[in-house]
């Protein structure tokens, strides 16, 4: 994952923000609210996320043709942002039923960093 971090964020002002998802680097904040999934390594230090969106607005008919590709899953917050481009799209009946994006957590300060954005 891409780990941005904003040194200038007051606590003050990172209780005020709204976490948000979107699957484009500019785009709107995903509406659907995603299952998620967490494992995590025996010692702490690894572990995942994974994010099933049901029903997302970027499954929609026309989403790809007016917005473009889906390019990621980016989580952002008043600290910054976390980022995965590992994405799959699961199809029943030849439709696109739900995105599932993972976020590997490579160190214990990611997973912190993960907890803190959740």
């Amino acid at each position: 994952p891409t780990l941005l971090f904003r040194q200038d964020a007051s606590p003050e002002a990172a209780c005020s923000v709204v976490p948000t998802l979107a699957f484009r680097k500019d785009d709107a904040p995903e509406a659907a609210v995603p299952d998620v999934a967490l494992t995590r390594s025996r010692d702490g230090s690894t572990g995942t996320a994974t994010f099933r969106f049901d029903n997302a607005t970027v499954l929609s008919l026309d989403d790809v043709w007016d917005n473009g590709l889906l390019t990621g899953l980016w989580l952002r917050d008043e600290e910054g942002e976390l980022h995965t481009r590992d994405l799959d799209v699961e199809f029943e009946r030849g439709r696109p039923a739900r995105v599932v994006a993972i976020l590997v957590l490579k160190s214990v300060q990611e997973w912190q960093r993960f907890s803190r954005f959740m």
